[in-house]
Parts: structure tokens; sequence; C-alpha cells
């Protein structure tokens, strides 16, 4: 959907793969808005292990200047970069721009630069490349690659409502639903430099309470690359 940088990627019917993906650039502005740039999903059979949480519910703070203190709307609460400390800014000016679409029977690649939406004066260059393999049961990689002019820190996120753990030092295991409607994926990291993990429960007023799992650089640098290879796995395992 070119007019709002959407891309909605599916399997190919009658194949193993059961993982569908959609992610989109946009801008941060207009009736409604989230800010969430760069943000998307993750779809196994039908349970959507990695997510946007949608809103919170409506109150006086909701449509006023304070709107954007909500974690859920603002970009705390998307799977997006943290640049510098700094969550994503408001107006028309935080606009992605599509730097590259490539789309094949096996696979899709979309790339967008993310730099206008951060008001950090010394980022030089943010981009988010996807890649969506419809390969065996699916794979989705999410390639985060930011250079700066001084040393920062960089994070990017996940979103789920499920619960997760650390399976190894680069490696977590994602897992949504009850009983026998369980899916889970595998998350691999590779970055530019050591890395940590931190989970954090977002409380809003919403029917939900996501949970946030931040992969973020140990050390600040002019040069910032965080690498997510996401996987399926067997149901629940």
């Amino acid at each position: 959907f070119d007019d709002a940088q959407v891309l909605i990627d599916r399997p190919a019917a009658g194949t193993a793969c059961d993982m569908g993906v959609s992610m989109k650039g946009g801008v941060n502005a207009g009736s409604h808005n989230h800010d969430d740039i760069g943000s998307y999903v993750v779809v196994v059979g039908d349970r959507c292990v990695i997510l946007d949480p949608g809103s919170e519910t409506y109150t006086s703070r909701t449509f006023g200047p304070h709107r954007f203190d909500s974690k859920l709307l603002n970009s705390f609460g998307h799977d997006v970069p943290r640049v510098a400390g700094q969550l994503q800014r408001q107006g028309a000016g935080a606009k992605a721009r599509v730097i590259a679409t490539q789309f094949g029977e096996d696979e899709d690649r979309y790339t967008i630069d993310m730099k206008a939406a951060y008001a950090v004066p010394s980022l030089q260059s943010l981009t988010r490349a996807w890649t969506y393999s419809r390969g065996g049961a699916g794979v989705l990689t999410v390639e985060d690659h930011a250079t700066f002019s001084s040393p920062e820190d960089f994070e990017t996120a996940l979103i789920t409502l499920g619960t997760w753990k650390a399976a190894a030092p680069d490696r977590l295991v994602i897992t949504d639903g009850k009983g026998k409607d369980v899916q889970s994926v595998a998350v691999t990291i590779d970055a530019s430099g050591p890395f940590t993990v931190r989970a954090e429960q977002i409380h809003e007023k919403a029917p939900v309470t996501p949970t946030r799992i931040a992969i973020a650089l140990k050390d600040k640098s002019k040069v910032g690359r965080i690498t997510l290879t996401i996987r399926p796995l067997a149901s629940g395992g």
C-alpha cells in the first residue's frame, strides 16, 4: 500500500510456511495517530505473537496536550528503535522515506529511512530493512542501522502480549496463547557490539498489558546495528 507505506506479507498456499507479517513506514501525524514509524507485527497460525498493542481506553488525556505521555500511543509501546535515549517525535515532518522494495515469490525485502522520526542532532542516518522469506516455516529479518556524529545509545524493541524467556545470550523465545492454541517464535540477535535484554510491562488504561522487550547496545557508539531474525517454533516449543 504505497500511500500508507504498509506492506503485508503472507505465506504461499500449500507450503509449510505458517507465518505472516505486516510492516509500516508512514508519518506521525493525523487523526488518532500513534508514533509508530517502522512498527511491524508477526502472526503465526492465528496468533499475533509480536504486535502493535493498539489503543488505550479513551480519556480526556487521549485527545489533549498530554496524549503522547501514553506509553501505548508514543513509540515506547511499539517495536521501533529508541535513539540516543529519545522516542519518536510527532508531526508531519516525522515521516518515513521508502528507500527500496524488492518482491518475489519466495522473498520480499522492504527498506525505509527513519531518520526524520527522531529529533536527535547527532543522528546522521537510520534505516530499517525487513526481509521476509516464505521458505520452510518462514522467517523475518529486521535490521536496524544507525550512524551518529558522536557516540550515542541505541536500542530496538519487541512488543508482545505473551511471555518470553532467554533461551541463550543471543536467542529469545516469545510465546502467545493458551492450551492447544499456543504459538512461539525464536528471535536470534546479532549486533554491532555487546548488548543487554530487559523487559518492562506497559501499564496504561487499556484492555491489555503488553510487554516491551528492549535490546540495547551496552556502549555508546557512532555506529549502531541490531539485527533480529524471527522464526516460528513448533507449537508451544
